[in-house]
């Protein structure tokens, strides 16, 4: 029994002491042709990305490094569309966005458990991919809605990365590590009683 707690510590601490997890969502496994239509689901490192509305398109000969995902006219599509990652708790750290032959617009949610956590807007000018920075925050749900005013907008590299505790979860943990010691320190001890 001793063995099985230390074993369950020692596993906990690992993971309480591993790095949180990141990861970039580049689309380099999309397995359409340039111009296919997007819908999803596509997985990588663990998050889960889908269309939601509007027409997503896969663009295998631009991107940064291509391939990306497109929204906007340059496919036959309408201007709007929109995508949603899903992975857990996760933070959201970045993303890369350009627009092609017009301007284009950009709006980011985030939520967790349904409740909004956060939303991010902007616009952009044609030129080329321009790092946007995210808002950290645990969330479990995050979406993009991009809207083409020329040809495309083009979105590549969603930066993400698992979440770590929050103070409150941090200490129940160490409640809970405490527990464990004071009851390995426990000793059963047998009481003889003599009668004279």
């Amino acid at each position: 029994m001793k063995k099985l707690i230390f074993g369950s510590a020692a596993v906990a601490a690992m993971a309480l002491t591993a790095p949180a997890q990141a990861a970039v969502i580049s689309f380099d496994d999309l397995g359409g042709s340039n111009g296919d239509v997007f819908t999803g689901p596509y997985i990588e490192d663990g998050f889960t990305v889908s269309a939601v509305r509007g027409d997503v398109f896969e663009g295998h000969i631009f991107g940064n490094p291509e391939p990306s995902l497109v929204f906007g006219s340059v496919f036959g599509g309408g201007p709007v569309g929109s995508v949603q990652v899903l992975g857990g708790i996760f933070n959201f750290n970045s993303f890369d966005l350009t627009t092609q032959n017009g301007t284009g617009e950009y709006q980011v949610d985030g939520f967790l458990n349904g409740s909004s956590v956060f939303s991010l807007a902007g616009s952009l000018s044609p030129g080329g991919f321009q790092t946007i920075s995210g808002l950290a925050g645990n969330i479990d749900q995050l979406n993009f809605i991009l809207t083409a005013n020329g040809t495309s907008v083009n979105l590549d590299n969603i930066d993400v990365s698992a979440a770590v505790p929050e103070p409150a979860t941090w200490a129940f943990m160490i409640l809970g590590f405490g527990a464990i010691g004071g009851a390995l320190r426990r000793r059963k001890t047998n009481v003889k009683v003599s009668y004279a």
